[in-house]
């Protein structure tokens, strides 16, 4: 019989409809054994027997942190793929020690986390929270365009990530 992968999810349960919509798990379940429900931080220890076969995680938001008491759950542990961004709230030196594959999707995230970013910075010079909150009828008030657009705004995203990039 050809090789079977046994995959844990390791995210939040209410993510489970979008991370892994139907057709997608049919596809993870055409080549993989799907071994768990959704686990988190708080509930990966009540699945620690079947933890013990798993060979690759598919991780997303609350993603357990992989110390050396999960990493000692999962001996057979090969692979975590990674459907975030950022990997430094999970991964530990015990991670990097054991030698397991670590894909993420932090190239896919970072046009639309910019994007967003930039959309933030221009609705909020142009103060689209105040407008939001009035009740007026009458349009009047913006005819100080000069306080309520980006025209001669400066604006700068500093970082040292992918985003900031």
């Amino acid at each position: 019989a050809p090789f079977r992968p046994r995959v844990a999810l390791f995210y939040r349960d209410e993510l489970d409809r979008w991370l892994l919509p139907p057709a997608a798990r049919a596809r993870l379940a055409a080549v993989a054994d799907i071994v768990t429900p959704p686990l988190d931080e708080a509930a990966w220890r009540g699945h620690a027997a079947a933890l013990r076969d798993v060979d690759a995680v598919l991780g997303s938001w609350d993603i357990p942190r992989f110390d050396a008491e999960l990493l000692a759950a999962m001996p057979r542990l090969r692979a975590v793929f990674y459907a975030a961004g950022s990997v430094r709230g999970f991964v530990t030196p015990e991670f990097w020690e054991r030698g397991i594959v670590l894909s993420s999707a932090v190239g896919a995230n970072v046009g639309p986390t910019a994007t967003f970013a930039e959309a933030m910075i221009v609705l909020s010079l142009k103060q689209v929270w105040f407008y939001l909150r009035e009740k007026r009828a009458d349009w009047a008030y913006l005819a100080d365009t000069a306080s309520s657009g980006v025209h001669g705004a400066t604006v700068g995203i500093v970082g040292l990530s992918r985003i900031g990039r």
